[in-house]
């Protein structure tokens, strides 16, 4: 007889925080995502591959701050914000991801919040699965012109070691409307700076509306934050500030375009704006920085 147990799932709690001995038998699972965008999202293939791993057996409730980026996923019954969530329902089996997991072990957050699970991620790209409603608020968001080329900037982090010199940010815009004319939209969290060029919805969208917005562009350039696990899930190019050769190495695998140099991760501040640029215009099919003006740069 088939099990319904999900190997190495010791993590797992019942609805009383009490740890349990795997699945067994539950039907009515929760699962909690502390975090924003990024944990969000690197919970997404975990959450789909526990789903194929149990044969859609499973009645999925996720909570998390982001829960819109659910929405419409094959894999999830139903969707929470974690905010208002004031528990009173009664569930077989609840599982809490984020960074702070015990056990979890080392490397990126997909990979621990499968061990989480206990299962096994073949496909580690996030989705979001957009609708016709989504296309209509995107259009409303931010209307574009066809022949122009669009760029999605997402600068912020809260982790300083992954930020980059505003400086350099805003000479790197100033290059992209003035010398490429590309329209720019900068999208971010509140209390974070405008650059001041192109459109301004930094702390204005939700992160379902923000994923649109990308999914209408061209390009996305930003540090390793959760605007770029954004653009992978719309399967949208982006490049990425990535800091150390290493990282850069692993992000190149995922399917981006990463810049890095150095060895350690706060190498991000050592990136150089001609290296984004190539970077960006290899993927955007514009000059490079190489044979143009360099005087932005100075």
């Amino acid at each position: 007889m088939r099990s319904d147990r999900v190997a190495g799932s010791a993590c797992a709690v019942n609805a009383a925080g009490q740890e349990v001995e795997g699945v067994s038998g539950g039907r009515e699972v929760l699962i909690e995502i502390d975090g924003g965008i990024e944990e969000v999202l690197s919970a997404e293939p975990a959450i789909r591959s526990l789903q194929e791993t149990v044969g859609g057996k499973f009645n999925i409730t996720v909570c998390a701050g982001d829960e819109g980026l659910f929405r419409n996923h094959p894999g999830v019954r139903e969707i929470v914000n974690l905010r208002s969530w004031r528990g009173g329902r009664r569930f077989d089996m609840c599982w809490r991801l984020g960074r702070d997991g015990a056990g979890d072990g080392e490397g990126p957050l997909v990979d621990r919040y499968a061990r989480r699970l206990g299962v096994h991620v073949k496909d580690r790209r996030p989705r979001i699965y957009l609708d016709g409603f989504d296309v209509l608020r995107m259009q409303r968001l931010a209307k574009r012109r066809p022949e122009q080329m669009r760029i999605v900037i997402g600068a912020g982090t809260s982790q300083e070691e992954r930020a980059w010199d505003e400086g350099k940010w805003l000479a790197l815009c100033e290059y992209l409307a003035g010398r490429w004319g590309a329209d720019l939209v900068q999208v971010g969290d509140r209390g974070e700076r405008f650059f001041g060029y192109g459109r301004d919805l930094v702390g204005k969208l939700t992160a379902r509306e923000a994923a649109t917005v990308v999914r209408n562009s061209d390009l996305l350039i930003g540090v390793d934050n959760g605007w770029r696990h954004l653009a992978g899930a719309v399967g949208r190019a982006a490049v990425v500030l990535a800091g150390s050769e290493g990282k850069a190495a692993m992000l190149e695998r995922e399917g981006y375009c990463a810049v890095g140099v150095g060895a350690g991760e706060s190498a991000v501040r050592d990136i150089a704006i001609e290296a984004v640029l190539d970077s960006a215009a290899r993927l955007g099919g514009r000059e490079g920085f190489a044979g143009m003006e360099r005087a932005v740069c100075a």
